[in-house]
């Protein structure tokens, strides 16, 4: 990110780009009313007692000025008005103003005479703070009108020596003066467009690390300020790997390659979830948590479970030719009910309670290397294309006997 100290002309290509767009939508709003006072002005000055004496000065109003304002007016509501507004308003600016105050000079001296150098500050103070161009755009409309009412009145010579001397430097020091003040305006817009990007960038930021943490809609509910949140679902299904002789390969490793190939392990099983739309929970020492059918409802959660675990399996196995390596995973999967939600109020954590849980941790631990073991609450939800082996009974801990499958991957 660019030092909101730097010069102010000095921004990328992109991010200059992206500043112009800004720039124009936030001064729209401005640009119009300026017109609008502009367009007032011009009315106004129909009944200025010159004016109304002037037939000419009438004509130039009403066929110049107030049609080239209306004109104007009418295209900061262009579409594309907002990303063109400095070039639509240098343009129609300098052609409705600056024809305007070549028709005054030629066609009415006597009138041009004795108002228009203050009609011409007027015009200059406009261009440079009114109608809010970016400096560059300003500089050069400021300027160009200077010459151009310097060229028609000299070389008209609608105003005694004197007096055209003494606008051309009332002039000149309104251009001066008009030149700071646009650019200490675009330089604390650009400084302001900065700061807030970097914001902007932090809130991104901590959005993803939040999004990282917890589940989208729940990151949602906890930002709006609820809490506590918890939610009661009727069914899901609970899924937990874990790595077998994990133990036995730290002590043959250096702890960064244990490390490296943890999170090959976990970041593969992390891209399985995400492609199947179910929700890690989390990761314990070798062991990976995750749930189909929470927070998100999910029609064949089973099913979708099922798959996730066999592309598990897949990964693993793919893992060790890559890398020479021998390790397995067991894998444990129950459905049932579960209540779901944030505990604790710092290092926020999104879990699940219940029963099915447990029973989903004991699939897990009593599970065979290379397997997926279920229970017959999961194969009950299984698509007709996967056919899971009955294992038999199997003594649970703390549940005591239950039927249970096993379903491997397709060799």
């Amino acid at each position: 990110m660019i030092s909101p100290s730097c010069a102010i002309f000095r921004f990328p290509a992109e991010l200059n780009d992206a500043f112009l767009r800004e720039y124009g939508q936030r001064s729209v709003r401005v640009v119009r009313m300026a017109v609008i006072i502009a367009l007032g002005i011009c009315l106004l000055l129909e009944f200025w007692p010159h004016a109304q004496k002037s037939a000419r000065g009438q004509l130039i109003y009403l066929t110049v000025n107030v049609p080239g304002l209306l004109v104007w007016f009418g295209l900061t509501f262009w579409p594309s008005a907002r990303r063109y507004l400095h070039v639509i308003s240098s343009t129609a600016g300098f052609l409705v103003l600056g024809a305007g105050t070549m028709a005054f000079v030629y066609y009415i001296p006597e009138i041009a005479a004795r108002h228009q150098p203050q009609a011409a500050l007027l015009v200059t103070a406009l261009f440079y703070s009114a109608i809010r161009l970016p400096f560059l755009w300003a500089s050069s409309l400021g300027w160009c009108y200077f010459a151009l009412f310097a060229i028609c009145v000299g070389s008209w010579r609608a105003m005694p020596a004197d007096q055209f001397r003494l606008s051309l430097a009332y002039l000149l020091s309104a251009n001066i003066l008009g030149m700071y003040v646009a650019y200490a305006l675009e330089a604390a817009m650009r400084i302001d467009f900065l700061r807030r990007r970097e914001i902007a960038t932090e809130q991104e930021r901590s959005e993803r690390l939040l999004l990282n943490v917890l589940p989208a809609p729940i990151a949602e509910r906890l930002k709006a300020g609820e809490t506590p949140i918890a939610d009661d679902f009727k069914d899901a299904t609970i899924l937990f790997a874990d790595i077998v002789g994990y133990t036995g390969l730290a002590g043959k490793m250096k702890p960064a390659e244990l490390v490296a190939i943890l999170n090959d392990v976990f970041s593969r099983f992390d891209r399985l979830c995400d492609e199947h739309g179910v929700e890690k929970i989390k990761t314990i020492g070798d062991a990976y948590m995750a749930v189909g059918g929470v927070p998100r409802p999910l029609a064949a959660h089973a099913d979708t479970m099922a798959v996730v675990a066999l592309g598990m399996l897949r990964e693993v196995a793919a893992l060790n030719r890559e890398r020479g390596l021998a390790l397995s995973v067991r894998i444990g999967l129950h459905s049932g009910p579960v209540v779901a939600g944030i505990i604790g109020d710092r290092k926020f954590s999104y879990d699940l309670w219940g029963d099915a849980v447990n029973v989903a941790s004991r699939m897990e631990s009593h599970g065979v290397p290379g397997a997926v073991h279920l229970t017959e609450a999961v194969a009950a939800g299984l698509g007709d294309g996967r056919r899971p082996e009955k294992r038999g009974i199997v003594e649970l801990k703390g549940k005591g006997p239950m039927t249970t499958y096993l379903l491997r991957a397709a060799p």
